[in-house]
């Protein structure tokens, strides 16, 4: 039975570590221009994928708030 070759790969992932979380997500949903697209009384959805995500929740709330 012949197999395929299998080669060795190593996967690195950026370490960036963001220290104010909450001002970095305000600062991002500021660059959506949402107070344009979204008018007041209007209901918007939040969801999000927490698969390797740290501080999720520390995030989340930023973005309600």
């Amino acid at each position: 039975m012949n197999f395929p070759k299998v080669y060795r790969v190593r996967q690195t992932f950026d370490r960036t570590r963001v220290q104010d979380i909450p001002g970095t997500v305000k600062e991002e949903l500021k660059k959506l221009a949402l107070d344009k697209k979204v008018k007041p009384g209007q209901r918007v959805a939040l969801t999000a994928g927490s698969r390797g995500v740290a501080n999720i929740a520390v995030i989340l709330k930023a973005a309600v708030e």
